[in-house]
């Protein structure tokens, strides 16, 4: 039984999730309380400007006490009252701030259409070191001795298409590429351990974390959203900084996002409706969950999954493809014990969506918890 907490540490300090209830299903929890922690402690309330609108969501009157609901807001593509759509990367070079603050922007910055086309870049090839130019961006227009506050997931390096997952040998290039120094950049990171199976506003439970620990975290892996985030903080050390931009790209692999991740978020249905700590129990034939994920595009995937159950059964799980005019099954997996598999799944052009399925085969009572779900191209971008 999971004991849901309503407050994490971060260095050193504990600090009260957030909870209100506004895109709240994954690193917004930590990020949001971090962020006001951050401009709360400012030992001089000089103006403030926010990259990205996303703090505008969270705040109260409290704001108004703490003197940082004036700050200055830009967002290249939100529209909204206070929010000045302005790109980050053509920001004049003469114009410095004391205080810059970014949460989960940063990552986007370059990148692809987001999920719901609301933001993202359209005409353009993606940069993928776009974040990192934007991160240098930002360190060049503080004022010696001003403090920038950055977050974004972090992990396993992947380019998810609509954003960048950051990795130790991605931000390390700050420092042995664009020139930040080492002693103005400090790097902390909080790891996802637990989180309810509530999709909207979830209780969840986060600890602080090694980087090394980090290095195989999935975005949108185990649950909707980051598994681990990076909060980077910046202090301007010196105006000798020179902003250097136009650099040819550094050979790094990206892993392809996962197309699929948890069952419990990702489009499924579930007949036999999950506790809130991920447990199905089945005790009749049948359907125990379904799913399909529309417009997968042609060429080789690689399914990841581990089904757990409490006692031996019969189970099958197997995977469709469907099209106007016909299906084909590409795989059946007959289940009698806990079991974790890798499968490789061909995917043509006539094919329009896949369909996931698991039956209860013989109807005796068995309690299963589906740990890891994960769907993702085999094939590895490199630049």
């Amino acid at each position: 039984m999971i004991k849901w907490r309503e407050d994490f540490i971060f260095r050193g300090k504990k600090l009260f999730y957030n909870r209100i209830q506004y895109n709240n299903f994954a690193e917004r929890a930590v990020e949001i309380p971090i962020a006001f922690d951050f401009l709360a402690n400012l030992r001089k309330q000089y103006s403030i400007l926010e990259v990205g609108n996303v703090l505008s969501n969270y705040e109260n009157s409290l704001s108004d006490y703490f003197g940082i609901r004036s700050r200055r807001i830009i967002d290249k593509f939100e529209v909204g009252l206070g929010i000045e759509n302005i790109d980050l990367m053509e920001f004049p070079d003469e114009e410095k701030y004391y205080v810059i603050v970014s949460i989960s922007t940063i990552e986007h910055v370059g990148q692809g259409i987001s999920p719901l086309g609301d933001f993202g870049e359209r005409k353009m090839a993606a940069d993928l070191e776009a974040p990192l130019k934007a991160i240098a961006k930002i360190y060049d227009m503080l004022h010696v001795g001003g403090k920038a506050l950055i977050t974004g997931p972090f992990g396993k390096l992947t380019d998810g298409d609509w954003f960048i997952q950051f990795s130790t040998e991605y931000l390390n290039l700050l420092i042995t590429k664009f020139g930040i120094p080492k002693e103005a950049l400090s790097v902390s990171f909080l790891r996802r351990i637990a989180t309810q199976l509530n999709p909207d506003n979830p209780y969840q439970l986060w600890i602080e974390a090694d980087e090394k620990e980090l290095s195989k975290t999935e975005y949108n892996g185990s649950w909707d959203g980051a598994g681990a985030v990076a909060v980077i903080e910046l202090t301007k050390v010196s105006d000798r900084f020179l902003l250097s931009l136009n650099v040819p790209p550094t050979p790094l692999i990206y892993e392809p996002p996962i197309l699929i991740g948890s069952v419990y978020y990702s489009r499924f249905t579930h007949p036999i409706k999950p506790d809130k700590d991920g447990e199905i129990c089945s005790e009749r034939r049948g359907l125990i969950f379904h799913g399909s994920y529309n417009d997968i595009p042609v060429g080789d995937y690689e399914l990841i999954y581990s089904i757990q159950v409490d006692v031996p059964c019969d189970l099958l799980f197997d995977v469709m493809l469907k099209n106007i005019k016909s299906k084909e099954k590409v795989l059946k997996h007959y289940i009698c014990r806990s079991d974790e598999a890798r499968q490789i799944i061909k995917i043509s052009s006539e094919q329009t969506h896949i369909e996931f399925r698991l039956f209860n085969r013989s109807g005796d009572r068995v309690k299963i918890r589906v740990q890891k779900f994960i769907l993702r191209s085999v094939k590895s971008v490199m630049t």
